[in-house]
């Protein structure tokens, strides 16, 4: 069929049937659908447009092309408007459904418009130049100031370094951007009469240098003490000695390495995260048999912790009394060899001695540095001990009163010169193992039947179901509020030689009856409440 349709003679037509003759009248038809039109007209814009197509027709079906070819009822269907962007030319056409009515003899079938075309050209502004970066984009070991540049003459620049997209509203670029730590820039440009330019990155890796060692790995005739360094501010060193590849998990470098064997240290060096992470850095040291270092006192006081030459081990024939070390065969662990932080200790370190003096005592008693004995486990007296400058408790009362609620409980003896010697010891050896106990509890809470006079010397303690619970809030409080000044207690006692009660220095007897009783009625329920971790040990003798 042709695009229109023509007009058609009237003709009549006769149907002969079982029922007679039906008479049927052909009517002559025009075209019924208009040419379709463009919103807004064709022509030229500089920016993108949206094209409505609309026609005149009621219940007509729109198509359309723009890919240059003829639009048919089998083309795209016009039901939104078209988004232009590009150069682009559209043709369409209407088409209006016809149909075939017998009661008034009129016979219709579709017509198509005639084709409706538009060009649209969309000569958009070029866009800036991107940003340029300096230095380049890349991995360093030291922080970098970016400066961004742009070609276009007056144009503002955009950044952003959290991964999200750089527009108008970010922020505007006015001096060297600071990189510190592993980032990436992303930049667009935009000038006048332009449009904004395409987002640029780069992407700069802060790596830290590889940690060196001292001394130089290579072999040596007596022990090594190893110091890490990394020429980077803020960085963290991370070490592993056991053959294993090093990693933020590995053990953090804080303090010399004591190498008395054959022994590989492999370091890195972090800053601010695994993506700036310095290349591995491998020292070997061989030592010629491990070297005992050996310090002399004397009874005379004429030698004092006084360095003697080291002793190597090396291979040769045994002696007279063989001694054999087996190192496969174990008996029991052990957690550290130590003393105790007693008051007079404590006082004579922090206000009697000289500074240069308490340094190097505290070095030699915490550390494995020169002449130092690496003190591990070391006991802290809750309260007055047999090496004490006063005889004192945490909740001292009057005599005959009683603080069953602890109401004047107070570790402030302690923070005066104890938690501050304690605190330097634990900062030289961050290892160390915390164990604390009583030499007696307040004297309110000792069995007067136990003794003349209740007092901190001697007697036992009270076993009654309100004392034994504030015996058990007494450690409570103690651990909670050294946790509080930074001394987690690892492990306590309830009471230092219980089977020992002297009368010239604090003591307390506690029977195995009445140790049993307080920890699994009291002291144990109150820890677990309280939610510590200090774990307990019995039966504390020497």
């Amino acid at each position: 069929m042709s695009r229109f349709l023509s007009a058609f003679i009237a003709a009549p037509l006769c149907l002969a049937g079982c029922g007679g003759e039906i008479a049927i009248q052909t009517t002559a038809l025009t075209p019924s659908a208009s040419v379709p039109t463009f919103s807004p007209s064709p022509g030229t814009y500089a920016s993108a447009q949206t094209v409505t197509l609309t026609d005149g027709t009621p219940e007509v079906a729109i198509y359309y092309t723009t890919d240059g070819s003829t639009p048919t009822t089998a083309s795209s269907r016009y039901s939104s408007p078209i988004f232009v962007s590009a150069t682009t030319t559209i043709e369409a056409i209407a088409v209006a459904s016809m149909t075939t009515d017998l009661a008034h003899a009129v016979t219709r079938s579709d017509t198509n418009s005639a084709v409706a075309t538009g060009v649209y050209k969309i000569a958009m502004p070029s866009a800036a130049p991107a940003p340029t970066f300096s230095p380049t984009p890349g991995t360093y070991t030291s922080a970098q100031a970016v400066t961004l540049t742009d070609g276009a003459a007056g144009a503002a620049i955009y950044y952003t370094t959290d991964g999200s997209t750089p527009t108008t509203a970010s922020t505007r670029y006015s001096s060297p951007i600071s990189v510190p730590a592993s980032a990436t820039i992303e930049a667009i440009a935009v000038a006048s009469g332009c449009a904004s330019s395409a987002v640029t990155r780069g992407t700069y890796e802060i790596a830290a240098p590889a940690p060196t060692f001292s001394p130089a790995p290579g072999s040596y005739s007596s022990a090594q003490s190893v110091a890490l360094a990394d020429g980077m501010n803020g960085t963290a060193i991370f070490y592993t000695t056991d053959g294993s590849a090093p990693t933020a998990s590995s053990t953090l470098y804080t303090s010399p390495i004591s190498v008395s064997a054959d022994t590989t240290i492999q370091a890195i060096a972090m800053l601010g995260g695994a993506h700036s992470q310095s290349a591995v850095a491998t020292g070997a040291y061989l030592i010629s048999g491990p070297a005992v270092s050996v310090v002399l006192s004397t009874h005379d006081r004429s030698s004092l912790m006084a360095a003697q030459p080291s002793v190597q081990f090396t291979a040769s024939s045994p002696g007279g009394n063989e001694l054999i070390i087996d190192e496969n065969l174990q008996y029991q662990s052990i957690d550290g060899f130590g003393a105790a932080f007693t008051d007079s200790a404590a006082f004579l370190l922090s206000e009697v001695a000289e500074s240069g003096a308490q340094s190097k005592a505290m070095s030699d008693l915490f550390t494995r540095d020169g002449n130092g004995i690496g003190l591990s486990f070391m006991r802290i007296p809750m309260g007055a001990s047999d090496l004490a400058r006063s005889v004192y408790s945490f909740d001292d009362q009057a005599l005959d009163h009683t603080d069953l609620p602890l109401a004047n409980f107070s570790i402030a003896h302690d923070q005066a010169y104890i938690l501050p010697i304690i605190l330097q010891a634990k900062a030289l050896n961050p290892q160390m193992k915390l164990m604390a106990n009583p030499w007696s509890p307040p004297a309110w809470m000792k069995d007067p039947a136990s003794m003349k006079q209740v007092s901190m010397l001697g007697g036992s303690l009270l076993m009654t179901p309100a004392n034994e619970t504030a015996f058990a809030n007494y450690f409570v409080n103690y651990l909670r509020d050294y946790k509080a000044a930074g001394i987690p207690i690892d492990y306590i006692s309830l009471q230092n030689e219980p089977l020992y009660v002297p009368t010239s220095y604090p003591s307390m007897g506690m029977s195995a009856t009445n140790q049993l009783t307080l920890l699994r009625d009291y002291v144990l329920p109150a820890l677990a409440s309280s939610g510590l971790s200090t774990q307990v040990l019995v039966y504390d003798h020497n």
